[in-house]
């Protein structure tokens, strides 16, 4: 059976922002998760924060089109990507 991952709650200080670091704690996840034989990573963002949604997809995630209620506010979306 094929492994997969979650990268689950991922954060920066707004001074830490637009500076690489999501793109390096992303990738340090992705190498960390194949190392251990995972082939997928999934990941859930609101579908109000474009800005993670854009770090994600340039970093190869991909929307799955699934999505859940934020019990906050709108929807939170699955994207995935393979490793």
């Amino acid at each position: 059976e094929a492994l997969s991952a979650e990268v689950n709650q991922m954060w920066l200080d707004e001074d830490r922002r637009s500076q690489g670091y999501a793109e390096a704690l992303l990738a340090a996840a992705e190498d960390f998760a194949r190392e251990r034989g995972v082939v997928s990573i999934e990941l859930w963002v609101e579908d109000d924060n474009p800005r993670a949604i854009r770090v994600y997809e340039r970093c190869g995630y991909q929307a799955t089109g699934e999505g859940e209620p934020n019990l906050r506010r709108g929807a939170t979306l699955r994207f995935t990507k393979l490793l």
